[in-house]
């Protein structure tokens, strides 16, 4: 149970977007959403719209709402080996198939006139080290993408920016689940399936990780 001297983690993860019924990385926000950890930081999870236009708005809100000491992003990189701990959000904006908004968004400026990058404020390397210590695979990355995800890492950031205290920001990508990968195997009738991880092994990666930052 939170005290009242509680701090606050925000950790957003994102609603179902194009093939898949459920996104692991809204999943497991939802899960630990109101879980206390070490130190007394109770963390909020959210589930964020996959909405190029709609999202930001939302998630500044959300930072003005729980004004939080650390601010983590988690989603969806179906194909990936394992944890990609993002170093690095950058100021662009690339949806070359809608999203559930319907926004098709071909190399903008996720923020007019702001910086053309931002790094996180996490500690990424430490982050994977820890993951690769507790046998869970993980890897640093320097560039988020042009969805959703990389639009939420650098929102934080440039939002953050403008605060006098320096809180930790990142964001996570996820691998997709065996479910998903073998979904995707029967669709494309593929004799490769893609790497994947069980969501219950996703979701204490991501509670390693925020141990790292607050611990």
């Amino acid at each position: 149970m939170a005290s009242s001297s509680s701090k606050t983690i925000l950790l957003t993860g994102y609603e179902p977007w194009d093939d898949f019924e459920f996104n692991p990385s809204g999943k497991i926000a939802a899960a630990l959403n109101g879980k206390v950890i070490t130190n007394d930081y109770i963390i909020r999870g959210e589930v964020m719209p996959v909405d190029c236009r709609k999202m930001p708005g939302i998630l500044t809100g959300l930072i003005e709402k729980y004004q939080p000491q650390v601010v983590v992003g988690l989603g969806l990189a179906f194909g990936d080996s394992g944890m990609r701990v993002e170093r690095i959000g950058h100021n662009r904006i690339n949806i070359t198939k809608a999203d559930n908004g319907g926004n098709v968004v071909l190399d903008e400026p996720a923020v007019t006139s702001a910086n053309a990058a931002y790094f996180s404020t996490f500690p990424a390397n430490e982050i994977v080290t820890t993951l690769l210590r507790n046998g869970i695979p993980a890897y640093p990355s320097d560039h988020a993408g042009g969805h959703c995800c990389n639009l939420m890492l650098f929102t934080a950031l440039h939002y953050l920016s403008y605060s006098e205290s320096s809180i930790p920001c990142g964001f996570l990508h996820l691998p997709g689940t065996p479910q998903m990968a073998a979904q995707i195997a029967l669709r494309d009738k593929s004799p490769k399936v893609y790497p994947s991880m069980s969501l219950e092994l996703m979701q204490q990666a991501v509670e390693l990780s925020l141990l790292q930052i607050v611990g």
